[in-house]
C-alpha cells in the first residue's frame, strides 16, 4: 500500500462519492454514509488513531467509534449497496486489502 494522509483519503471518498465537503455539519443520509465509508477506509489503514481519523472530518473519537459501528451494521444492506462499491473502490485504489472477517460477511 503507498503511504497516503487522511485528507487525500477524503478527497479521493469525495470524488467518488460526488459528495463533496463531508466535513460539513449536516446529518443528510448521504453526508453521513459518506462519513461511515471514510471512517471504515482510514481505520483500515491501520495508521492512525481515532482522533487522527476525526480530525479531517471536523469529529471527535467517540464520533468515529459510532460511524465504525454503524458503517459495519449497514454494510450488506440494499439501500448501504450504493456506499459498499465507493468503499470498495477506494480500497482497490489504495491498494488496501480486506481482513478475512469481512470478506466472510
Amino acid at each position: 500500500m503507498k503511504k497516503t494522509d487522511l485528507n487525500e483519503i477524503k478527497k479521493l471518498i469525495e470524488s467518488i462519492s460526488g459528495h463533496k465537503k463531508i466535513q460539513t455539519k449536516s446529518r443528510k443520509r448521504h453526508y453521513t454514509y459518506t462519513r461511515y465509508v471514510y471512517c471504515k477506509v482510514a481505520q483500515m489503514t491501520n495508521r492512525y488513531n481515532l482522533s487522527q481519523i476525526g480530525r479531517p472530518i471536523h469529529r471527535d473519537h467517540s464520533t468515529i467509534i459510532y460511524a465504525l459501528n454503524q458503517f459495519d451494521q449497514h454494510t450488506g444492506k440494499s439501500y448501504f449497496e450504493f456506499y459498499d462499491l465507493v468503499y470498495n473502490e477506494c480500497l482497490s485504489i489504495l491498494g488496501i486489502k480486506k481482513n478475512r472477517l469481512e470478506i466472510e460477511k
